[in-house]
């Protein structure tokens, strides 16, 4: 997940677990599960400042990728 903060400085966290860890709830929103980390809330500090994201899945064994900004 890709954020950046006001003065547009960014700030990339990788996120990962199984399979289907990361929900469609509409047409405009995902859900991404909190999990325990390194402590640092960059991603969440950047939000309040600059609601928008970029987000890339990977898929290991595949060579596509989704993209979504």
């Amino acid at each position: 997940i890709a954020s950046s903060d006001n003065e547009g400085r960014m700030d990339v966290s990788p996120k990962g677990d199984a399979p289907g860890f990361v929900k469609i709830l509409d047409d405009e929103t995902l859900a991404i599960p909190d999990r325990p980390g390194n402590q640092r809330f960059d991603t969440f500090c950047n939000l309040f400042q600059s609601p928008r994201i970029g987000l890339i899945f990977l898929i290991p064994g595949k060579r596509e990728t989704l993209r979504i900004g």
